[in-house]
Order: C-alpha cells, then structure tokens, then sequence
C-alpha cells in the first residue's frame, strides 16, 4: 500500500509538499475573482461580499446587498476567474478556471441584518489535470478514511480546494473562563458587515463549547510570521482551559474584555455571541461586533491550498509562500 500511495502522490500534480501554503494577506498578485453568473452572463463580482465558513459541507455567507437580490436566489452559480469582468458581460469557458453551485441553506436575521447561508453541491476546477484530479480521490478515498478524520468525498473535497482558492485569513480566539484562557486559530471566519462576525467551529469540540460558555470572545488578526505557531495552537481546539502562561500571549488585553491579545497580534475585534446554529460537522457563531481595533488586513496571515498555488506555479505566477 505504500507503494501504491507514493505512485499516486507523484501524479498528483501537486508542486508543494503542503496541502496549505501561508502568505502574507494582500501578497498574491493576479488572484482570482469570484462572479455569480446566470445564463452565462456576469451578475455581480462577489469577491468581497462572501464569507467562507464552512467545509463539511462547504458553507458560504452572504450579507444582504444591493448586488443582487439574494431573498429570491435559492441557487447561486459562481465561476472563479482572473479575468476582471464586468456585470452583464458573457463569459468564454477559458475565463473560468473554477465553477461552484450553491443552493440556500439559512436565513438568519441578526440586529435587522439578514445573513443568507449557502450550501455547496458541486464543484468543478482546471488546476489539475483530470489524471491529477483522480489520483488525489484515490488517495483520497484509500487513505484518508481514519478514525477522527473529516472524510471529504471527491466532489466536496475539489469544493474546498476552490474555496481555498481564495487567501482565507488565518485568525486566532482568545477564550477567558474565570481566571483560564485558551487560544486557537480559525480559517472559517469573517466581518460580514460593521456589526455582525461569523465563525464557524467543529461542534462538539471542546473550543465550541468554551465559546458557548463564555459568549465573549477576541478575535485578533496575527503576523504573518506567526504563521507556524498559529498551525502549532490549532491542537487546542480540543484542549480544556489552562493557565495563562500556558499560551503565547503578549502583555496586552483587550479594550472592553480585558481578554490577553496573542504575540504578534496586529489588530482585534472584541466579539460578543448573538446566535448559532448547527450545519453538517459546524456550529456557526454570529457575534455582534462590540469593539473593532482590526487593521484592514495588511500585514496579516492567510493561506491558499496547494492545487490552486500549483496552477499558479505552472502558469509563472508567483507565490511568496511561507512554507512550513
């Protein structure tokens, strides 16, 4: 079987040795624009209007917009281009280098803002070769099938490495329970507008739990040095609370929470829980934004997955990965 596991590895079409590569948020030239298409005709650039927030299934969130009327969408096509194009516009199968279909999950309506939660049911990309792409599903399929491991069938996982195609912000949660902390880094988070943030968690996990129980938490941007120590705290997600000197944290609190900000933390937001609710493996936080003190995303971590930094490499784009 190790045998048979290296021959798939090696026609992978994967040029990086890691599934994920950090980089600093605003640092990847050309990237990738996200439409919703109808009829093969551009409707609106949603690059920005999105949050990914959930991968078993795929989730993404939507703010109510001007965009596009999304209280009579109950389907959405996306296409994922680096083409810049314009709302009424065709498109040409060369300019979409990925195709998602969503179909409305929830509606949520939080301090008079409605958040539209859609659910991916398919997903089709070009960053591997279809030889490529059948070699990671059997890899897939023969070997990642584990105890405690999220199973990801062949479409959902090519779902996922769409989304990723797109740099997600890579933040850390500050958690204080009496006079214990925990602190643990998420990838399924977002401001969705001025007042509402979303994060989305493993349910059942411990972290879930503790941000159930406290209902106030800070949220801080991180240096994109800091990338390995963030990958390292991601174990804590199924830690109890500990003392705190148990974690990197700075000499500094938050303004309101008085909640310690982590080393290398370049902003914040102080998070209050509104609401959640379970979809597949997540429980989803909504959180009205109590005190924001976050940077624009400048000089913060993100990561994009290896498929779609693969493409990039084959294409002569560069990276400037920070590999682990």
């Amino acid at each position: 079987m190790k045998l048979i596991k290296k021959i798939l590895q090696r026609f992978s079409g994967y040029e990086y040795p890691q599934e994920y590569l950090c980089l600093e948020n605003g640092k990847l030239p050309d990237p990738l624009h996200i439409y919703v298409v109808k009829e093969e005709k551009v409707i609106c650039d949603v690059s920005n209007l999105h949050l990914f927030v959930g991968y078993h299934p795929l989730i993404f969130a939507f703010p109510t917009s001007e965009m596009i009327d999304l209280s009579r969408a109950s389907e959405l096509d996306l296409i994922f281009s680096n083409t810049i194009l314009t709302s009424g516009s065709a498109i040409s199968a060369q300019e979409v280098v990925a195709r998602l279909t969503l179909l409305l999950e929830v509606i949520k309506e939080i301090n008079q803002s409605k958040i539209y939660f859609f659910q991916g049911t398919n997903g089709q990309h070009k960053f591997l070769s279809p030889l490529s792409q059948w070699a990671i599903q059997m890899q897939n399929e023969w070997f990642q099938k584990k105890p405690g491991n999220v199973f990801l069938h062949a479409n959902l996982y090519r779902q996922v490495q769409i989304a990723y195609a797109i740099p997600r912000g890579i933040s850390l949660i500050s958690i204080k329970q009496d006079q214990t902390f925990n602190l643990f880094p998420t990838d399924l988070n977002g401001k969705l507008n001025d007042h509402i943030y979303i994060i989305s968690l493993r349910q059942g996990g411990m972290a879930a739990k503790q941000v159930e129980s406290t209902k106030q938490i800070v949220l801080s941007q991180v240096n994109p040095s800091f990338y390995k120590v963030a990958y390292g705290l991601g174990k804590n997600h199924m830690q109890p609370t500990k003392s705190i000197e148990a974690f990197p944290f700075s000499h500094q609190v938050s303004e309101k929470f008085g909640i310690p900000l982590p080393d290398e933390s370049t902003g914040y937001y102080e998070l209050t829980l509104a609401d959640s609710f379970l979809l597949g493996i997540h429980q989803l936080f909504i959180f009205s934004i109590t005190t924001n003190r976050a940077n624009s995303g400048e000089n913060s971590l993100t990561h994009i997955h290896n498929a779609y930094a693969s493409w990039r490499k084959k294409k002569g784009l560069k990276g400037n990965y920070l590999l682990r």
